[in-house]
């Protein structure tokens, strides 16, 4: 005659049973998920959850910024930006206009929760600013050039 099971070896095999469950579960969420998104939404997706790192430092020593890939469109607009900050120490109209552009795009690009309001507000210092912008369009660079090499014949 088999022994009862205890109260603890019960409670392990619920737990395996409802962690099956809530796999079956994400796996079926998934699934309906993408067959209700356009490939133009997938993509859009895509570009979200492909993230990079900025690494900043202070008295307590490092830590990171995420944020998303770029578009075509935000990536040209970095670079004028970029421009714009080379012109403005002759034109400090045009250093202001680029700020203000990169503390807009800083914002849209960043997806570390809660920095939104900040990158927006005259508390974030310009080489913060700078320094999200330009890496994320490296790092959006870096990732054209795994592609184009992933389609490449060896």
């Amino acid at each position: 005659m088999e022994e009862p099971k205890s109260l603890r070896d019960r409670n392990i095999e619920t737990l395996e049973r409802l962690k099956g469950v809530e796999a079956k579960i994400e796996e079926k969420e998934s699934i309906d998920l993408a067959t209700q998104l356009t490939i133009r939404d997938r993509l859009m997706r895509r570009a979200e959850k492909t993230t990079f790192e900025t690494m900043f430092e202070d008295d307590l020593g490092e830590f990171a910024v995420e944020t998303r890939l770029m578009t075509s469109s935000e990536r040209m607009k970095a670079l004028k930006l970029n421009q714009m900050l080379g012109q403005g120490q002759e034109d400090l109209t045009k250093y202001e206009d680029a700020i203000n552009g990169l503390k807009e795009l800083a914002a849209e690009i960043c997806v570390t929760p809660g920095l939104d309001e900040y990158l927006r507000s005259d508390d974030v210092s310009d080489d913060v600013l700078v320094a999200m912008v330009l890496r994320t369009v490296y790092g959006t660079l870096e990732k054209v050039g795994e592609s184009t090499t992933s389609f490449r014949k060896k």
